[in-house]
C-alpha cells in the first residue's frame, strides 16, 4: 500500500514539474533569436524569393505553445514582388528580370478590404524549385540551430510553416487609408501550405553525438498540402463570426478589419490570429469608432485605450466560449487558441502588445452540453499577454 501511495505521489509531482510555466522573458529572447537565424538564412539564400519593396514586416513570427512546442510562420511570399507608392500597381516578377514582370493595376481609392488573389504563371513555373529551397534551409535551420531554443522538452516539436489558410501570403498587413480601412494582399500560393517539422529528442540525439546530421535531417517531416475547404467548414464559420463581431459597428471596445486567419495543428488544435485597433487619426484628431467619440490629444486617446482593456478581454472570454463551442473538428484533449494583435498604445504603463486565450475542447464540450455555467468554462481559459 505504501509503494502505491510512493507511486501516486512520485506520479503527481511529474506532472507538476511538467505543468510548471516557462520562464516567460528567456523563451520570448530565445524565439527572437530563432527568428533572426531562419530570416538570415532564408534572407542570404533566397533574397530574390523574399521580397517585400517598401515594407519592413517581419519576415516569420514564433509561438510557443504549451502542449505542442514552437510553431515559426513564415508570413513572406515566396516570389519576388513590388508595389508601388500609390498603391495602384503591384507587379510580381522574376527578380531582377524586370521585363518580365506581370502586373496587375488597381485603380487608387477602390481598394477592398479583404484578400486580394494575384495569378501569375510564373509563380506557377517555378514554386516547385523555389519550395525545395525554402524546404532546404528550414530543414538546416532545425536541425543546426533548433537547440537555441531552450525549455522545450523531449516530446516537444519546432515546426516551420508557409502558406495554407493561416498566412496568406501578406505583401503587406496593415496599410490603412484615411478612412481607416485595413488591407492584405496576397499571391496565387495562398492556399497551399508547407510545413517542416522535428521532434526536440531528434535535435537533442543530434547535438549530443547519438545521431549523425543527415539521420537528423531524414527525422524532418515534410508536408505540401492544399486548403480544404470541405474539412474546416466549422473554423471558416468561427473566423466569419469574430470578422463580424468585432467590426466597428458591433463591438463597444477594439475593432478588427482584417480577416481572421487560422491553422490547424496535428495533436494540437487550432490557432486563429486577429489583429484588433482603437482609433483613426483625422484631421490632427483620434476617432473611436466603437464609442462615438474623438479625442484632441494623443494622451486622451491613450486613456481611452487603456479604459477598454479589462471590458475588451472579458467580452473576448465570453465570445471564445460561446461561440467557440461551434467546433467540432476539436477533439476533447486539444485546444483552441486565439493569438490577437492588440492596437497600439505607445507609453501605456502594462498594455499588452498581444493576448493569447487557450481553451480545451473539453471545456467547450461540456458548456455546450450544460454541464458547466459560463463562467466556469471562462475561469478554465489560459491567457498569456506579451
Amino acid at each position: 500500500m505504501k509503494n502505491i501511495i510512493l507511486f501516486f505521489f512520485l506520479f503527481t509531482l511529474c506532472l507538476n514539474v511538467e505543468a510548471q510555466d516557462i520562464d516567460k522573458g528567456r523563451m520570448d529572447r530565445d524565439l527572437e533569436v530563432a527568428e533572426n537565424v531562419l530570416s538570415t538564412l532564408l534572407g542570404k539564400k533566397h533574397n530574390r524569393f523574399y521580397y517585400l519593396s517598401g515594407f519592413s514586416n517581419e519576415a516569420v513570427e514564433s509561438s510557443y505553445l504549451r502542449d505542442y512546442g514552437v510553431v515559426i510562420a513564415v508570413k513572406r511570399s515566396l516570389f519576388p514582388i513590388s508595389i508601388n507608392q500609390d498603391f495602384s500597381t503591384i507587379s510580381i516578377g522574376k527578380g531582377d528580370e524586370k521585363d518580365s514582370a506581370q502586373k496587375v493595376v488597381i485603380a487608387p481609392g477602390k481598394l477592398e478590404a479583404g484578400s486580394v488573389v494575384l495569378s501569375s504563371s510564373d509563380y506557377e513555373k517555378n514554386k516547385d524549385k523555389t519550395e525545395d529551397d525554402f524546404i532546404a534551409q528550414s530543414k538546416t535551420f532545425l536541425v543546426d540551430y533548433g537547440h537555441l531554443i531552450g525549455q522545450l522538452n523531449p516530446q516537444h516539436h519546432i515546426m516551420i510553416k508557409w502558406g495554407g489558410n493561416s498566412s496568406p501570403l501578406y505583401l503587406f498587413n496593415e496599410y490603412s487609408d484615411a478612412s481607416g480601412g485595413n488591407y492584405s494582399f496576397s499571391t496565387p500560393g495562398a492556399q497551399r501550405q508547407i510545413t517542416i517539422e522535428i521532434k526536440v529528442s531528434d535535435i537533442r540525439d543530434h547535438q549530443q553525438g547519438r545521431i549523425d546530421r543527415d539521420e537528423a535531417l531524414s527525422r524532418v517531416v515534410v508536408t505540401r498540402s492544399e486548403h480544404n475547404a470541405e474539412k474546416v467548414a466549422d473554423l471558416e464559420l468561427l473566423a466569419s463570426m469574430f470578422e463580424r463581431l468585432y467590426k466597428s459597428d458591433l463591438s463597444d471596445t477594439y475593432y478588427s478589419t482584417n480577416r481572421v486567419a487560422y491553422t490547424s495543428l496535428k495533436n494540437y488544435g487550432v490557432i486563429f490570429k486577429m489583429k484588433v485597433y482603437s482609433s483613426v487619426e483625422e484631421g490632427g484628431l483620434f476617432r473611436i469608432p466603437t464609442i462615438g467619440t474623438k479625442t484632441s490629444t494623443i494622451e486622451e486617446r491613450n486613456q481611452k485605450v487603456m479604459e477598454m482593456l479589462p471590458a475588451f478581454e472579458k467580452s473576448f472570454k465570453e465570445n471564445l466560449i460561446n461561440y467557440g463551442r461551434t467546433v467540432k473538428s476539436i477533439a476533447p484533449n486539444e485546444t483552441l487558441r486565439f493569438e490577437i494583435s492588440m492596437t497600439q498604445c505607445d507609453g501605456c504603463q502594462g498594455f499588452p502588445k498581444s493576448i493569447h486565450y487557450s481553451v480545451k475542447g473539453s471545456v467547450l464540450d461540456q458548456f455546450n452540453k450544460g454541464a458547466i455555467s459560463l463562467e466556469n468554462a471562462m475561469t478554465s481559459i489560459t491567457v498569456d499577454k506579451k
